[in-house]
């Protein structure tokens, strides 16, 4: 089993980087969204990865573009580090379309919903069939989705944004299947957490995320599959 396999699947599911404003018809943004859609707005971020020693800086930028996918219209954003990402309001639900990588299905996951109380979740079932030296290797999981804190305040690189509101994502009943083997996925650390503001969108993303599985044999295996520990940040922004 490839480390890089289930590692990138599930970073996919927290890769976004922007979010774009719900509209009031003539084009405006709608106050108090926590996205923004308006062409040339720039989000300028830094990516940390305690866990490589490294840092990056990426550059997200509000295309012209829409797209339609499963009856939604998604808005096209481009990255500097390269590729799209699709993002779409339907009234109070905000949700993300996510490529899983090259040769695997998109993934759509609806990660916000502004009007909802602290303490409410909801669940988006993961699929994804890929084949590895040959073989086909099926992961399954469920996507969990919770609203942890509204009304906040959080200060980055010296600005405050306020009335912030915070979700936690978890990753639950995981598992790999290879061949007549249907492997459960052991995670031991998963502290998953976004920030959004209202007309900025994401303001921080942390990923912590470390887990195994056992491969069956004499004796049996014990193999990690992901270990990481990023964080996104919000360092500068041009609002159009």
């Amino acid at each position: 089993m490839k480390k890089i396999i289930f590692g990138a699947i599930l970073l996919a599911l927290f890769s976004t980087s922007c979010k774009k404003d719900d509209q009031n018809g003539d084009g405006t943004p709608a106050a108090g969204s926590y996205i923004n859609q308006t062409a040339g707005t720039t989000w300028n971020f830094k990516s940390t990865d305690s866990s490589a020693l490294t840092s990056t800086n990426y550059t997200v930028t509000s295309s012209t573009r829409d797209t339609n996918v499963n009856g939604r219209v998604y808005h096209i954003f481009n990255n500097s580090n390269g590729g799209n990402q699709y993002l779409n309001v339907s009234g109070s639900d905000y949700y993300q379309y996510s490529s899983l990588g090259a040769g695997l299905p998109a993934f759509e996951l609806r990660y916000l919903s502004d009007n909802a109380a602290v303490g409410s979740s909801w669940t988006n079932p993961l699929s994804a069939t890929t084949t590895l030296n040959g073989t086909s290797v099926t992961i399954n999981a469920t996507v969990k989705t919770s609203v942890e804190q509204k009304g906040g305040s959080l200060t980055i690189n010296g600005k405050n944004y306020t009335n912030v509101i915070t979700m936690r994502t978890e990753i639950q009943n995981a598992t790999v299947q290879v061949s007549f083997f249907n492997l459960p996925v052991n995670f031991t650390t998963q502290n998953v957490v976004q920030y959004y503001a209202p007309k900025y969108g994401l303001i921080k993303r942390s990923a912590n995320l470390v887990a195994n599985i056992t491969v069956p044999g004499t004796p049996p295996t014990t193999q990690e599959i992901i270990n990481t520990y990023t964080v996104d940040e919000l360092m500068s922004s041009s609002i159009q």
